[in-house]
């Protein structure tokens, strides 16, 4: 279909929007979300192939926005890693009619899907360049430049190069703190995404006092029980286990297992998780290292 200049755009644009109203009221299989994903991307590169960059860059939006809800085998993943590189190189020639905060934000989409698909890389690449076309457009004093800041330092991070994510983040955290105030969740997430880069240095000081901070900024705005406490919760528990200090890790791994447990279900990974390592903590052996890294 990609080559055939005469391909029935407009059809499928029809059928997507059909797509769309169906999807937000029904639970679709994961074999209709991939055949609509599929009818997409067949759309996005007849786009392409007959000069329609803009109608392609959105279509490809749809194809991959969709392929990321069903990724759940090697082939899925695998279609989606080459659906969203077509469309960073349908951005790079630079005809889609986007303008350059809409190339930025795609952008900065794509580099967090693929480091949630671990190619680290790509993604660092992306954001970056995603950081530096909203600093061009916004300047430095910007939620979304702040975003991008946070994105790349959690892209470092996960590369293990920790003492180039701390700037990132540092600067992540003065820009929210000037624009929004220190009681915002978002400065919170950054705090406690700079406390595992300082546990990760050996910085077990500050980054303990970080997780304090973070945890009582998320109670303050977000409430007990919100799932982001439990986080919290769970990062500055698996400090102290790593130090030694069952006692207490212990009850901060009960305390998260008992929010994941009220807010996501009992059964759910992250509640089990977090109970087995408050019983390993309060029984003979210590919990596996382990922090939540939130964007």
């Amino acid at each position: 279909a990609a080559g055939n200049n005469s391909f029935p755009l407009k059809w499928f644009d029809d059928l997507r929007n059909f797509y769309s109203l169906v999807v937000s009221t029904v639970e679709l299989s994961s074999t209709t979300n991939r055949r609509a994903a599929e009818i997409s991307w067949d759309t996005a590169r007849a786009a392409r192939a007959s000069g329609l960059a803009d109608t392609a860059a959105k279509h490809y939006q749809i194809a991959v926005s969709i392929a990321t809800m069903s990724c759940i085998s090697d082939e899925s993943l695998q279609a989606a890693y080459l659906m969203r590189a077509e469309l960073v190189a349908l951005l790079d020639e630079g005809k889609t009619g986007l303008s350059n905060l809409e190339i930025a934000t795609v952008k900065n989409d794509l580099g967090v899907d693929f480091r949630r698909q671990g190619i680290l890389d790509m993604a660092l690449d992306l954001c970056q360049s995603a950081l530096k076309m909203r600093i061009a457009e916004l300047g430095k004093e910007h939620l979304l430049v702040a975003n991008a800041l946070n994105n790349v330092a959690n892209i470092l991070q996960s590369l293990e190069r920790y003492e180039e994510a701390l700037p990132q983040y540092e600067e992540a955290l003065r820009v929210t703190v000037r624009l929004v105030g220190r009681e915002h969740k978002n400065v919170a997430t950054e705090l406690n995404n700079m406390a595992l880069v300082h546990k990760k240095l050996g910085m077990f000081d500050k980054a303990v006092q970080q997780y304090r901070e973070s945890l009582e900024l998320r109670v303050k705005v977000l409430g007990k029980e919100h799932p982001e406490v439990a986080a919290t919760l769970y990062n500055l528990a698996s400090l102290f286990a790593q130090r030694g200090d069952r006692s207490k890790a212990g009850p901060m791994f009960d305390r998260a297992a008992l929010i994941y447990s009220k807010a996501l279900g009992p059964t759910h990974s992250e509640a089990q998780d977090a109970r087995r390592k408050a019983q390993l903590c309060m029984g003979e052996g210590l919990p596996a290292e382990g922090s939540v890294s939130a964007f």
